[in-house]
């Protein structure tokens, strides 16, 4: 009852609204755990406990993606940002709700208090969340973002990738046709900046890799990845819609494919190709 109590006047029962984007939450729903006396972690049991170990054990990961993903997990049940005394295991505290998330992504997706209806990735929809429920603005690149989405990563090794599909619900109509014009987007923009030196079928199971570790950079998604790659090889600098587009295209290659993050990919240029 008591925590039930808190869950009501933090409100988060619906919706897990904390108060308004761009603005401090009350003082008083940090006030409120400290008052019920609720010691973090208490009110999210199972993914404190890190039921993970989902395909691979910690042990197991490269020691860069392993530190990454400890962070990422710290996050997950620790973090409350400095301003609600909530993390994100607050909402969502069953590991297997969030199993499916890392290999759903790029998907159509509109976030809560968000009117920007698109194709993102994951690194995009964690990065708003933050933003929408605590008011903190955080680039898709910021090394928090990275580390929740190499945490989420691994909670879903083994998972095949379903782009579109990021949980066990079915998606709303329209957003798989959404995420299909996205793809094709994102095959044009390929063919015509990329196709030189790389070609599908070079691709085919790539996505699958990622999070994965690159040299000088640390633990990148996909999205994060292809924009570095761009920069260093083209010069290029894309938009996040376009970039998701991208990426939605490289990930359709892999669709099926099981998602193991921290596996590196050489994306090597075609023989025969200028």
């Amino acid at each position: 009852m008591r925590t039930l109590l808190v869950l009501i006047g933090l409100g988060l029962l619906p919706g897990c609204a904390v108060g308004p984007p761009g603005q401090p939450p009350p003082p008083e729903q940090s006030w409120l755990l400290r008052v019920a006396g609720i010691p973090p972690g208490a009110l999210y049991p199972a993914i404190t406990a890190v039921p993970g170990e989902p395909g691979r054990p910690l042990a197991a990961l490269p020691v860069t993606l392993r530190t990454a993903v400890e962070r990422g997990r710290d996050l997950w049940v620790q973090e409350t940002w400095g301003r609600t005394g909530l993390a994100c295991a607050v909402c969502h505290p069953d590991a297997s709700m969030v199993r499916g998330w890392a290999s759903g992504y790029p998907a159509a997706w509109l976030s809560d208090g968000d009117r920007d209806f698109r194709v993102k990735t994951l690194a995009e929809v964690i990065a708003g969340a933050v933003q929408g429920h605590l008011g903190l603005a955080l680039s898709p690149d910021h090394e928090a973002v990275r580390d929740l989405e190499a945490f989420l990563a691994w909670q879903g090794d083994g998972a095949r990738l379903r782009p579109g599909v990021s949980g066990i619900n079915r998606p709303a109509e329209g957003w798989l046709a959404e995420l299909q014009g996205s793809v094709e987007r994102g095959r044009s923009r390929f063919v015509a900046a990329c196709g030189r030196c790389h070609g599908p079928g070079v691709l085919a199971g790539a996505a699958a890799g990622f999070p994965a570790v690159v040299t000088g950079a640390g633990v990148l998604g996909l999205d994060a990845f292809i924009a570095r790659h761009a920069r260093a090889e083209l010069a290029a600098s894309w938009s996040r819609p376009e970039l998701a587009d991208l990426t939605a295209y490289v990930v359709s290659l892999s669709k099926g494919w099981p998602l193991r993050a921290g596996r590196l990919v050489r994306l090597e240029r075609q023989r025969g190709r200028q």
